[in-house]
């Protein structure tokens, strides 16, 4: 279930699929509440084939996150990731997930590639 709350600031999402992909210079991951639905999800993606000044895309289906941010901070667990994003609102989103830990590796690999500054929890 999503839930956005415009006091807090904050985005939750609790995913039961989550993949990684890179393709050349271009990397993403995919957080999803169902597999290939695109009512629940949170993608994040960071290309370096161009000068993108440290900016990642972000989408989901809440459209007040769609867009190119810097991150501000970023973690990631077995079973979590958060990222906040810079902007005045709406700028925190936790994502809840669960996954094997081989899928987990490729995850925390691909993220660490795309935001160098993530702590690992």
């Amino acid at each position: 279930m999503l839930s956005v709350s415009t006091q807090i600031k904050i985005m939750q999402l609790n995913c039961k699929y989550v993949s990684a992909s890179e393709a050349g210079d271009y990397f993403q991951v995919l957080f999803e509440k169902e597999r290939d639905n695109d009512k629940e999800y949170f993608l994040i993606q960071r290309q370096f084939e161009f000068p993108d000044g440290g900016r990642c895309y972000i989408e989901t289906q809440g459209e007040d996150y769609i867009g190119h941010y810097k991150i501000r901070k970023s973690t990631i667990s077995p079973k979590r990731f958060y990222v906040k994003i810079q902007r005045q609102q709406n700028s925190d989103i936790t994502i809840n997930f669960n996954t094997s830990t081989k899928n987990y590796n490729e995850i925390k690999r691909v993220l660490k590639i795309m935001l160098p500054n993530i702590i690992e929890e």
